[in-house]
């Protein structure tokens, strides 16, 4: 589901208030003071979109015009009146409060669905969904990309002398370095326990070597500076033929990773294709 932006956001509270505003004017000149279903429309609006205290604020409007409408501008005022002018402020907000508590759910359950619950980098899944975009951009704009697996050395050493917890860190630590050091524009995902993949949209192979071994230095950097005896091995490939399928790219990069892996360790190896 789409986040949207502040100005977005605000542009709906202003649509919102607008439509509240307008509805309490209908109720009165009309006489009609049971317009719930149209105040509930545009409470909706702004608690689905805009956010719990956007929907509070119009819910709030709301009531006022309830208020002025049907209390100041109508001649019954009998109890029964006040009771049914309080349950429809009371209405209105639970709807807002329940729109908004659905909506933050269901961000939620979108989250969970595309990134990795430890990291917060994107799921296997949503890489493969985000790396079809990439690949269909490069190949209609004939424009190069790279494609890189980081496998973490020795990590299992963390999780046998200082446990799990210690080892969800790392992994942690690892994650943060690789997305704040690449751009916007770049995937990242974890891929297995102690692998991440890296899509590189617009960047050749000089591009790609270079970007990979900053940001190796920097993984080690981090390593020692936390006492982990983590090394990072990475195998990549530079795509400029646009012939193979996002299947066939990973391999690649797989085969070169455990090249890697096979002979020192913690050492680059990438290839054009």
């Amino acid at each position: 589901m789409k986040n949207y932006s502040r100005n977005t956001k605000i542009l709906i509270l202003l649509t919102a208030l607008g439509a509240v505003i307008l509805i309490s004017f209908l109720s009165y000149f009309t006489g009609d003071f049971s317009l719930e279903v149209a105040y509930a429309l545009a409470i909706l609006l702004p608690s689905w979109y805009a956010g719990r205290l956007q929907g509070l604020a119009v819910t709030a409007v709301a009531g006022v015009g309830i208020v002025l409408s049907s209390h100041y501008f109508n001649a019954e005022n009998t109890t029964i009146h006040y009771v049914n002018m309080v349950l429809e402020v009371v209405v209105l907000l639970t709807i807002s409060l329940l729109t908004s508590a659905l909506r933050e759910r269901h961000l939620q359950a979108e989250f969970m669905a595309s990134y990795d619950s430890l990291t917060g980098v994107s799921n296997r899944n949503s890489f493969f969904l985000l790396a079809d975009q990439v690949i269909h951009e490069a190949k209609r704009y004939r424009r190069p990309f790279s494609l890189a697996f980081i496998d973490l050395d020795n990590f299992k050493q963390v999780n046998d002398r200082n446990g799990h917890l210690e080892g969800d860190k790392a992994l942690k630590t690892v994650a943060e370095i690789i997305r704040s050091s690449l751009r916007q524009t770049d995937v990242v995902a974890r891929f297995g326990g102690d692998e991440f993949v890296v899509l590189l949209p617009e960047t050749d192979h000089f591009m790609a070597e270079s970007a990979l071994k900053k940001l190796q230095a920097r993984l080690l950097g981090a390593m020692q500076d936390n006492n982990w005896p983590i090394t990072f091995s990475i195998g990549a490939v530079a795509c400029n033929s646009f012939q193979f399928s996002i299947d066939e790219l990973l391999q690649l990069a797989d085969r070169y990773l455990y090249s890697v892996k096979s002979l020192n360790k913690n050492d680059i190896r990438i290839e054009k294709v």
